[in-house]
């Protein structure tokens, strides 16, 4: 719990520094054939507590899979390679929802890709989670 303390502090410095980069270009667009989008709801009071979340998430796929990220105020690019299969994603925080697109696996590994980013964001956006 004191990480979330920590990193809500840091997000709620001000405005500024959330939306610090905000007019820079992006590092990347997903593009592709039909690129996958999610949209996960969350019932934080703010922005900024998702964004916390989000933030670890990636964190454990930087640690896990050595993905990389990079936020761009509410935006969120990623891109590596996760379980054999490279990708390019971006994750934007909204007041009441996270919505993700990706590059698309292609039709044997669609669902399963779909299913992994759902469960995690899930898992990392329920008020209850609690970093180990």
């Amino acid at each position: 719990m004191p990480r979330l303390l920590l990193g809500l502090l840091l997000l709620g410095a001000g405005t500024a520094l959330a939306d610090a980069g905000d007019d820079q270009p992006p590092p990347f667009a997903v593009t592709g054939d039909d690129p996958m989008s999610l949209t996960v709801a969350h019932h934080f009071t703010t922005r900024a507590e998702a964004r916390v979340r989000i933030t670890q998430m990636l964190e454990y796929w930087g640690r896990r899979f050595s993905v990389k990220s990079e936020w761009r105020g509410y935006r969120a690019y990623c891109s590596g390679r996760m379980f054999g299969v490279d990708f390019r994603a971006h994750f934007d925080v909204l007041d009441d929802k996270v919505t993700a697109k990706a590059t698309n696996p292609g039709m044997l590994l669609r669902g399963s890709a779909y299913s992994y980013v759902e469960k995690k964001l899930k898992k990392y956006l329920h008020p209850d989670y609690a970093e180990p």
